[in-house]
């Protein structure tokens, strides 16, 4: 089974690790929305040679673990000790998930080093309040990727706020890499990717 069916089959038929029951949709609580995101897509998202998932930010690790239900590898990393032990805790049954406990952004640069040829789902939500790392994380993708990627940044409602750089900066930053992604914003999060149809 291909990408595209296992995240539409895991939101159909899955067990959400926010809630340990059986999925909801959005807009309820406790929904899978960045799997949601990438199904309403997903017609357009290119996964050729995609495996591996890696988020900047694990918090309690339920993203991770509903991932590691439709990839082959997931890798999410916390700098906080005490919310990366607990995620180890809580999701410890889940073999396919990589818990780093480290600067997210000095772990996807030393990722990418290593890999600089492969392709991910990236996501980028890891913030203290109005302290995020979106800039310093999208500029680690550019200096150290070879690959286009497929890139969720998270609370885009917050973007222009504290260290939140503006979407124009965004955008100028995304078409530094590859001036074939296209955004797309849907409930507060920002989709960057390379349509199929631009990689034929």
């Amino acid at each position: 089974m291909d990408i595209k069916n296992k995240i539409t089959n895991f939101l159909e038929t899955g067990i959400s690790s926010w809630t340990g029951e059986r999925i909801v949709r959005y807009p309820i609580r406790g929904n899978p929305v960045f799997l949601e995101l990438l199904e309403l897509y997903k017609e357009t998202l290119n996964y050729d040679n995609v495996t591996t998932f890696f988020e900047c930010g694990t918090y309690n690790g339920n993203n991770a673990g509903d991932f590691s239900n439709v990839f082959e590898k997931v890798i999410t990393a916390e700098v906080s000790k005490i919310l990366w032990r607990n995620a180890v805790a809580t999701h410890r049954s889940k073999e396919k998930i990589i818990f780093l406990n480290g600067d997210a952004t000095t772990e996807l640069r030393k990722y990418l080093i290593g890999n600089p040829n492969e392709r991910m789902v990236i996501l980028l939500d890891d913030h203290v309040g109005h302290h995020s790392f979106i800039r310093e994380e999208l500029e680690t993708i550019a200096k150290n990727s070879n690959a286009d990627h497929i890139i969720i940044i998270d609370d885009v409602d917050q973007l222009g706020k504290g260290t939140y750089p503006p979407l124009e900066e965004i955008v100028e930053l995304v078409n530094g890499m590859n001036e074939r992604y296209v955004m797309e914003r849907s409930n507060h999060k920002l989709l960057i990717y390379i349509p199929l149809e631009h990689n034929l």
